[in-house]
């Protein structure tokens, strides 16, 4: 069987490959299936004509990314290929190209680009074989209803697919969730054979790692993550400590970004161990609740560099109606000690949740600014009523122009009163996820060497 896989084409600029396709392949080779793969890159690279952009975009030389003027037109030149590139030609042709028995498409933040779904429902009536749709966004009924019957896919899949991709390929439902591993250890370990690593934007190799299955808090109003999952798992420290040596080996990799979807302080100190002595540098999401100075030191002695806050919110008021179950204060203080322990802090923080009003809003920027001191980047963005959220399954109702237009009245306040929400060392340069992953992995090399 040759499984055939289109990864997710929303964000063309990558800072690695993809985790949930490193694993799936992983799981179609122990099944003895032909794995190949389209990945946004690939893509990338045959529209992007511009060689010095792509080499922006591709290559591992640092000098040219730093470049905020030149990232500017790169990211331009990107979206405007992304409206006009004939896409669903290319699909097809790569497609028939490769002949295999099954495409699968990787559908994640891609269903929220008409752009790309429109190329997806386009080419799918051309392609003869059978074809599936996965990716984080089939967790939502809704998204999976819209994937069968308005995109045209014969199959969909969610939930924890590759330990039982061999029973999908059994019975073929229409649609399959598979079930949770109870011990994560048994899983392969992951595949990024398919990537090329030397074309990414980082300027170094670096690989996502996932020691855990679903979020350990689990309780967020605005979260839909941990949909796929049933509950909170854990890999072994000695199943971390053997794909660590894996990273290491078989890819030359010692820069680590954890997908893992909160980490615990506990669980801080367990990684801390098998990250100990391995000479590799850790970035990760982190849950600013009960993690004290030494905790944080034993992280950075192991490892660590980059702890991604979800802050969400400074004011109190609107973290209790997110259920968040941190404290303010607190965090204003976890974020002071990892400072001091020298990890680099990023805070995710967004506007317009429902209830939220403008005064609230603004003891968010408030607090950006009273501990702009130990912030190195922060992540702003608005509300989206995403399926599977709890608030959502509550029923809420709520008209998305009011979240975005919270967000540009906070824009605007910060601008116009010239607000410093944190103090990075390295120049920002606009752009995507992607791009602020490649600022941080510069600062842990700025920092390890």
């Amino acid at each position: 069987m040759h499984f055939f896989i289109i990864e997710d084409l929303q964000n063309w600029i990558r800072g690695g490959p993809d985790m949930g396709i490193a694993y799936l392949t992983a799981a179609l080779r122990q099944q003895k299936a032909k794995v190949s793969l389209l990945s946004a890159t690939d893509v990338l690279k045959h529209f992007l004509k511009d060689r010095e952009l792509l080499k922006i975009a591709t290559s591992n030389e640092p000098d040219e990314k730093t470049n905020p003027v030149k990232v500017a037109c790169l990211l331009k030149k990107v979206q405007e290929l992304q409206k006009t590139a004939d896409l669903e030609n290319f699909i097809q042709q790569r497609v028939e190209a490769e002949n295999p028995d099954i495409v699968g498409f990787s559908l994640g933040h891609s269903m929220e680009n008409p752009d790309i779904i429109k190329h997806i429902k386009g080419v799918l009536p051309k392609l003869e074989i059978l074809t599936l749709a996965g990716g984080a966004s089939m967790n939502s009924e809704e998204q999976r209803e819209f994937a069968l019957k308005q995109l045209g896919f014969k199959h969909v899949v969610y939930g924890e697919i590759g330990n039982n991709i061999g029973e999908f390929f059994e019975k073929m439902p229409q649609e399959f969730r598979g079930k949770p591993v109870e011990n994560l250890d048994e899983l392969p370990l992951p595949d990024f054979s398919l990537y090329d690593l030397d074309s990414f934007f980082t300027p170094s190799r670096a690989l996502p790692m996932l020691t855990s299955r679903g979020c350990p808090w689990r309780k967020c109003e605005f979260c839909a993550h941990h949909s796929g999952y049933d509950r909170y798992r854990e890999h072994s420290v000695e199943y971390i400590e053997r794909m660590t040596e894996h990273y290491k080996n078989e890819y030359k990799c010692k820069y680590l970004m954890l997908h893992d979807e909160s980490l615990m302080p506990a669980r801080g100190l367990e990684l801390a161990n098998a990250f100990e002595g391995q000479g590799v540098y850790v970035y990760s999401y982190a849950y600013p609740r009960g993690f004290t100075r030494p905790i944080l030191k034993r992280m950075y002695d192991s490892g660590f560099r980059v702890l991604v806050w979800g802050v969400e919110s400074g004011c109190q008021r609107v973290l209790d109606l997110m259920n968040k179950g941190t404290k303010v204060n607190e965090i204003s203080q976890i974020l002071k000690d990892s400072y001091d322990e020298r990890i680099t802090n990023v805070c995710f923080v967004f506007f317009g949740f429902p209830g939220e009003t403008k005064e609230e809003a603004l003891k968010t920027v408030d607090f950006l600014e009273q501990n702009k001191e130990y912030i190195e980047r922060h992540s702003v963005g608005k509300y989206i009523h995403l399926p599977g959220t709890p608030i959502w399954e509550r029923g809420v109702k709520v008209n998305p122009k009011e979240a975005a237009q919270r967000y540009e009245e906070i824009s605007a306040h910060v601008k116009q009163n010239n607000i410093q929400t944190c103090k990075p060392r390295f120049p920002l340069i606009p752009g995507s996820s992607s791009m602020r992953e490649f600022l941080l992995y510069q600062t842990i090399q700025q920092q390890t060497t």
